[in-house]
């Protein structure tokens, strides 16, 4: 059985009601919402991050094992408050959000890691400075056993507020053997707007597998030195919320290498279009059902439907 390791925030996202001024409570953070839903999905998760010894963070620590997500490298702070996001709905179910976070250099105990197949962080959370010293440790080790690395920037531009913001994506995008982001990511951090452009751009780090997606336009997969290929979105009507839809969609991609193993460098590389058009195909349904349900969370008849789906292709 295989051990993915992930490492990025965990925290609260506060939504609000679209008709009042009522909130609700949800675990939340990109890497974090990844975790939950391959846990879900019966893969092994050993989760990385830091939150307060507080209320929420009891929250977040109740709601991981009941997900059966293993907690015991999660760091608990006394003096530490759990990060906050509110979260605004708008009419088209797009979030924006007001993040209330603590600034602090935590050291984590990271030696576990060597006992994963798969190594996945990103957001926000892998470029601030007090987590680059985390970060680097986990891709040394990871590289030294080879391990697989996946990374997603999953950035907004409110958030490239210095030109080390930059520096550390880069620094990411070229330590990583597979790249996924969206359009907008690529947009937020180079001005690109075109798939052709975002894969020409993301070429000079030599990722074996690219994947950016583009919302309701589809999403796309390059491997090194082949070609562009797309899968079209899935059609949902009537969605609650698009919170945690590239999380999801990261969560299938990471799924399909396991449960396909596809889980070194050498294997993806042997990957023919077929499979590529697979691959996104089972990415795409987990980012469209999680549109049918509040936060991240995809419903468990879903999850059901999602392993029929997987066992089919």
């Amino acid at each position: 059985m295989h051990n993915i390791a992930l490492f990025g925030d965990a925290l609260i996202d506060l939504i609000k009601d679209r008709k009042s001024f009522d909130f609700s409570p949800v675990c939340g953070g990109s890497i974090f919402n990844t975790a939950v839903t391959l846990a879900r999905l019966s893969i092994n998760v050993d989760f990385y991050s830091y939150i307060g010894n507080d209320f929420w963070g009891n929250f977040i620590i109740e709601k991981m094992r009941e997900y059966k997500i293993n907690s015991e490298n999660v760091k608990r702070i006394d003096d530490y408050k759990t990060a906050l996001a509110f979260c605004i709905i708008n009419r088209d179910g797009n979030a924006t959000y007001d993040f209330y976070r603590q600034n602090s250099k935590v050291k984590m105990d990271i030696k576990n890691i060597v006992n994963s197949s798969l190594f996945y962080y990103g957001s926000i959370f892998s470029i601030l400075n007090e987590n680059r010293n985390n970060v680097k440790k986990m891709i040394n080790i990871a590289k030294k056993n080879n391990i697989l690395i996946m990374y997603d920037p999953n950035i907004r531009k409110k958030h490239l507020n210095s030109k080390k913001s930059k520096k550390y994506i880069y620094e990411n995008f070229k330590s990583s053997d597979i790249i996924k982001c969206s359009i907008e990511d690529l947009a937020n951090i180079t001005n690109i707007t075109k798939i052709e452009d975002g894969f020409n751009f993301l070429s000079q780090f030599k990722p074996i597998l690219a994947i950016i997606t583009d919302g309701s336009n589809g999403s796309y997969a390059k491997l090194r030195g082949g070609n562009i290929i797309k899968a079209e979105a899935i059609k949902i009507r009537n969605i609650v919320d698009t919170i945690g839809a590239g999380d999801n969609f990261s969560a299938g991609i990471i799924y399909f290498l396991i449960k396909k193993s596809f889980l070194n460098k050498e294997k993806i590389l042997t990957m023919n279009e077929n499979i590529l058009l697979n691959l996104l195909y089972f990415a795409n349904k987990c980012a469209g059902f999680s549109l049918k349900s509040k936060g991240a969370f995809i419903l468990e008849r879903d999850i059901l439907k999602l392993k029929r789906i997987f066992n089919s292709l």
